[in-house]
């Protein structure tokens, strides 16, 4: 079978699977409203009171769930009651006990600044009988030792009087230093008389205040514990009376079919028994539908969708290998690349001169004209002018993985005509010898290219056999393009980024796919502009 019969082919069983799905979704959803508008009729049915006699138990069935919801429901308002109650009670108490702490705190509180005066007072009588008595000692040592210069044989008359003028000086200053002293004593004294109930006073507040916030802990508490359980109690109503709702609807879902099986003829119930049956027949033709889209599947069509799945993800890969092969192969720092010999005709700039007489000048012409509008067309994707990323940029989007060591990076930054790419590439490797290989692609000014096989991952097209898989999926809201093969063990997982970045992961260890997903979780996209 040829590429093209492949494709012709697959698309038509690609357009049939779409097609059967969106029929097979259609149904479901038809399903679902006719067991709406079964319900709807049942209950109808129940509330118009027809009789329900001949239709089996049903009435039973539904008068027995009544009952029980019913129940559930008056065990459920006697419950939000007593939740009330109790959230009322824990609301008095609270205020009970702040009122009865704040009216402690704020007699406290009078304490308080009482003993910090009197404990002021306190300290500065203390202080200054301290002074004092401070004065008094340097007094005594300057006694000394004028008495000693009074003695000495070389003190004149004249200096002796003096000297004893001083004495004499010292002797008040004593008198007066010694009765402040006095004073501070006993100042500090009465001070100490009524700090010392006031402390205790304080204390026995604080205590109280403590006693107050242990009560209303202890009181509060119990109530939270009530609360709880009623809260668990209440919840546990609330899901039998979903669980009564459910049962009730299957109840006039089972009423309403058998009362569209025998077409009851009642005006009350015409309208939703009118509903119901143009359901069923939409359901019908859809049906058909389905039988016939089924019906159309070959062998053929099948084998021809599966090869052309595989040809379509290969040819994803084989134009991401394409882009990162060019911009290795036209790197700079080859100059023996193709690129290189091309260059090299060209002038000092690195253009490629029109007039090179190795090169056609038509050829060149369209060269410069195809990636010029490569170049623009990306641009206008973009809708800003492009520079391909420098090496600390693709590399800040490098993931850290705890336990793996991200090898030296390599950089490549290429020309191509008009069009710029650059590529880093790195290895990640374990102490056990495990080895991831990341490479980020900046398509740069030739992102435009993407277009090609972007529409691709808008499918989930996917082929699998015994040896692995191929798929296009969504993981972490990104298409991705996954691959696994079990013999030997390989696995690359690769996205497109912001439309220009191409971001692939390879590993050859057993459960890799798992691996690359836990390593694509870890990049900074971010930092990608």
């Amino acid at each position: 079978m040829s590429i093209k019969q492949i494709f012709h082919d697959g698309m038509q069983e690609y357009k049939r699977k779409s097609a059967l799905g969106k029929e097979k979704k259609n149904l479901s959803q038809k399903e679902k409203g006719l067991a709406d508008q079964l319900t709807a009729l049942g209950k109808k049915a129940w509330d118009a009171n027809l009789d329900l006699g001949s239709y089996g138990n049903a009435k039973e069935l539904i008068a027995n769930t009544k009952g029980q919801m019913e129940s559930v429901n008056t065990h459920l308002a006697d419950l939000e009651k007593q939740k009330q109650d109790l959230e009322n009670k824990k609301k008095a108490e609270n205020e009970t006990f702040n009122a009865q702490r704040k009216e402690v705190e704020d007699k406290k509180k009078d304490i308080d600044t009482r003993l910090n005066n009197e404990r002021k007072q306190l300290k500065d009588a203390q202080r200054e009988g301290e002074n004092a008595g401070n004065r008094l000692k340097q007094i005594a040592r300057e006694e000394e030792q004028l008495n000693a210069r009074a003695a000495a044989p070389t003190t004149t008359p004249e200096q002796k009087t003096e000297i004893q003028g001083k004495l004499d000086a010292f002797v008040k200053e004593k008198e007066d230093q010694n009765k402040k002293q006095s004073s501070a004593a006993e100042t500090a004294k009465a001070a100490e008389q009524r700090v010392k109930p006031l402390e205790e006073e304080s204390a026995a507040l604080q205590k109280e205040i403590d006693r107050i916030k242990d009560e209303q802990k202890k009181t509060i508490g119990q109530l939270d514990d009530s609360l709880s359980k009623i809260g668990k109690e209440i919840s546990a109503v609330k899901n039998k009376q979903t669980e009564l709702t459910k049962e009730q609807d299957k109840n006039f879902q089972q009423l309403g079919e058998k009362l569209a099986g025998a077409q009851v003829p009642d005006g009350a119930v015409a309208s939703e028994l009118a509903a119901v049956n143009a359901t069923k027949k939409e359901m019908e033709t859809v049906q058909s539908g389905i039988q016939s889209l089924e019906g159309q599947a070959t062998d053929a069509s099948k084998s021809a969708f599966s090869k052309m799945v595989g040809l379509i993800i290969l040819l994803v890969v084989v134009i991401i290998a394409i882009i990162v092969a060019l911009v290795m192969l036209l790197s700079p720092k080859k100059p023996q690349s193709p690129w290189d010999v091309i260059k090299s005709q060209g002038d000092s700039s690195g253009q490629v001169s029109v007039n090179t007489p190795t090169n056609p000048e038509d050829a060149l012409k369209k060269f410069q004209e195809a990636t010029g509008l490569m170049k623009k067309q990306s641009e206008q994707l973009q809708g800003k002018e492009i520079t391909a990323a420098d090496k600390s940029t693709l590399a800040s989007a490098l993931p850290t993985i705890s336990g793996w060591e991200m090898g030296q990076p390599s950089y490549n930054n290429a020309k191509f005509g008009e069009m710029e790419y650059s590529v880093l590439e790195t290895t990640y490797s374990t102490s056990t010898g495990e080895n991831i290989h990341v490479t980020i692609t900046d398509t740069a000014s030739a992102s435009a290219m993407l277009g090609i096989f972007k529409m691709a991952f808008l499918t989930n097209l996917s082929r699998e056999d015994e040896n692995g898989y191929e798929k296009i999926s969504t993981y972490n809201d990104m298409r991705v393009i996954e691959k696994y093969s079990k013999n030997p063990p390989s696995a690359s997982f690769g996205c497109i980024v912001k439309d220009r970045y191409i971001v692939d992961l390879k590993c050859n260890e057993t459960g890799g796919i798992d691996l690359l997903k836990g390593f694509i979780a870890g990049f900074d996209f971010s930092k990608l502009q």
